[in-house]
């Protein structure tokens, strides 16, 4: 079932790693192959997407970002000392971009990442 699989940190830190690839991938792909995005955020995506991504499916981000949504809200421990700047940088980049990510709905998934990765305050 669902639960054995989540259960199984070596398989869902297999899981993460895929993902941080993933991420890393679309970024390479929107910047035109070139290094137009780094970790460091020095530069921006080029103002028109070049067409090999735009011929994409959105669903490569959607099931990045429902993933890592998942892992998050469920086994949280597994992000803990976890390094998921690839995926940060994939969303500070694409949150704000609809020539990128043309779903609305998406980059809505997006902004409720960053709000379940934002410190929580304990008197909540």
């Amino acid at each position: 079932s669902m639960n054995a699989v989540v259960q199984d940190a070596d398989f869902m830190t297999e899981v993460l790693a895929f993902y941080r690839l993933v991420a890393s991938w679309l970024l390479s792909v929107a910047s035109g192959g070139a290094n137009g995005v780094s970790v460091s955020g020095a530069t921006a995506l080029p103002a028109t997407p070049p067409l090999e991504f735009t011929s994409l499916p959105e669903w490569f981000l959607e099931d990045l970002i429902d993933m890592m949504i998942f892992v998050s809200r469920h086994v949280p421990q597994l992000l803990m000392g976890a390094k998921m700047d690839e995926v940060m940088m994939l969303i500070l980049a694409f949150i704000d971009q609809p020539k990128y990510v043309r779903s609305t709905h998406l980059r809505a998934k997006m902004a409720e990442l960053l709000h379940v990765w934002l410190p929580q305050d304990d008197a909540q």
